[in-house]
């Protein structure tokens, strides 16, 4: 497999809102080849550890994580580790991602074989990472993968990484900052996103595509839980959980982590809470 301007393995930094697309090339002279998702994906070499969605049922040394020893598999009840919507449904939910063979190998084209991966990241994906895969597989031999050896351009699978941005929402065409904050932040004050984000000239026109900073991000101190920076915050556990996915267990936070508090009022000290109501008046025709 081949993608132009990446490696065959790494990471790509993504966007909760802001579509992902990827084209994926393989080839294989003189046969055409078939792409697809792989089941169960691993990447020894996408960051400095390697990284992979393995099977509770056949994993007897899963890496533990969250609390309680639980292990970090596909198949323990929560979508945890690695895993998405497209490598585990059963935990996660289905992903509305796609990958589409728009192209087979044949003599006219080089043999040269193409699938578009499209994905829209979803909230609940925030600060995770999320690991993708494609295989090859011989088409003449009825489904076969591909057993090639990997070099520094070829690879009979391709790995990317997704790192979903902590605090981050991409806005659609025609968005605005109410409606984000009613439909993404469960009602949440529109003013306290407006003045978390001081290049927005008004709330009533937000570009498509902006990267909108949902609130601060507070670094975990020792001595330190979920209730306690939840009354810091002037917010609640609950939703301290629906802005951190990747925090599982509201019992355990780690120190020098990173929670996304979304509902910390702004101050002066803090924010630009000196924009005046004139700032937010409708635009003049």
């Amino acid at each position: 497999l081949e993608e132009s301007a990446c490696p065959n393995q790494g990471v790509s930094k993504v966007t909760v809102g802001c579509q992902v697309t990827h084209a994926f090339h393989g080839k294989s002279n003189p046969y055409g080849l078939t792409l697809r998702m792989q089941h169960r994906p691993s990447c020894e070499r996408c960051t400095d550890r390697v990284v992979n969605v393995t099977d509770c049922a056949s994993s007897a040394m899963s890496m533990l994580g969250g609390g309680g020893g639980i292990e970090v598999c596909c198949g323990n009840g929560r979508c945890d580790g690695v895993e998405s919507g497209f490598t585990c449904p059963e935990d996660c939910g289905r992903e509305d991602a796609t990958l589409v063979q728009r192209q087979v190998g044949e003599r006219l084209n080089g043999f040269v074989s193409i699938v578009d991966f499209s994905w829209v990241p979803e909230h609940g994906t925030e600060g995770r990472e999320l690991l993708l895969c494609v295989e090859a597989l011989d088409v003449p031999t009825g489904g076969q993968v591909v057993g090639q050896l990997r070099t520094v351009s070829t690879s009979p699978v391709q790995c990317v990484l997704f790192q979903v941005a902590r605090c981050a929402y991409c806005t659609s065409e025609g968005a605005t900052l109410k409606h984000i904050a009613r439909s993404y932040l469960q009602n949440q004050n529109w003013l306290r996103v407006y003045n978390s984000n001081v290049d927005l000239l008004h709330p009533d026109d937000v570009p498509a595509g902006h990267s909108l900073t949902i609130g601060p991000i507070y670094e975990v101190q020792p001595g330190d839980t979920l209730l306690s920076i939840a009354a810091m915050a002037q917010t609640s556990v609950r939703s301290l959980l629906e802005n951190n996915p990747d925090v599982l267990d509201a019992a355990q936070v780690q120190q020098g982590a990173e929670i996304v508090s979304s509902s910390v009022p702004p101050t002066p000290e803090s924010s630009p809470a000196a924009r005046t109501p004139r700032d937010m008046q409708p635009h003049q025709p």
